[in-house]
């Protein structure tokens, strides 16, 4: 799935890392869990907003919009990034109530 180049690079960097140290790949839950086009973004906050779907911002403002958050699977994956994504300018920096949601911060 798409990400930014920069954002792409250290996720690949991590990935590899997180593959040989912890056993574990990393890799978008799905389709929409990495870049999101306008119209992607307003359809899932309309479901949102439908009580049928996950939270999500309203279109135009999710950093999935710009190619540098990526959205993963499993807590054994948010927990390696947890562990080494500072590293590669992985971390948490939007959307403090979705476990799930990463976001790329530069200077990896």
């Amino acid at each position: 799935l798409y990400l930014t180049p920069a954002a792409a690079q250290s996720w690949n960097a991590m990935r590899s890392e997180a593959l040989s140290v912890y056993g574990v790949d990393l890799y978008p839950g799905g389709p929409a869990s990495a870049y999101r086009t306008y119209a992607q973004q307003a359809q899932l906050y309309q479901a949102f907003l439908g009580g049928f779907g996950a939270p999500a911002n309203p279109p135009g403002t999710s950093s999935h919009e710009l190619g540098t958050a990526v959205d993963v699977p499993t807590l054994a994956m948010r927990s390696v990034i947890d562990q080494i994504g500072w590293k590669y300018g992985w971390g948490k920096a939007h959307a403090p109530g979705e476990w799930w949601h990463v976001d790329y911060i530069g200077g990896g």
